[in-house]
């Protein structure tokens, strides 16, 4: 399979997640939850940033449209393409890969 740049590799190939322990792990699409979270084990540490956090959660764009709508654009071809690439990814991190 080519991968074309590193940009578009699939995570499991780039890094080594499984050879971490982590503590937390944090998603964009739960990202104000994620940080409330976090605030309260580590206040002194990120309070600074809860107010420009506050910001860009604000004035977020619409991610599931514009998803959907570069979705659009791909043949199934495509889009069975996009899930085999990225299965492990999506089995990793928990996605539902049905966006797909």
């Amino acid at each position: 399979i080519s991968y074309g740049t590193p940009h578009w590799w699939p995570l499991y190939t780039q890094c080594q997640v499984c050879d971490t322990t982590f503590d937390f792990i944090g998603k964009l699409e739960t990202l104000e939850d994620d940080f409330r979270f976090l605030l309260v084990k580590f206040p002194d540490l990120l309070a600074p940033f809860e107010k420009d956090l506050k910001v860009k959660l604000n004035t977020g764009g619409d991610t599931e449209g514009n998803l959907n709508r570069l979705f659009q654009q791909l043949s199934l071809n495509q889009i069975a393409n996009l899930k085999r690439l990225y299965k492990i990814d999506f089995e990793m991190f928990e996605y539902d890969n049905a966006i797909v």
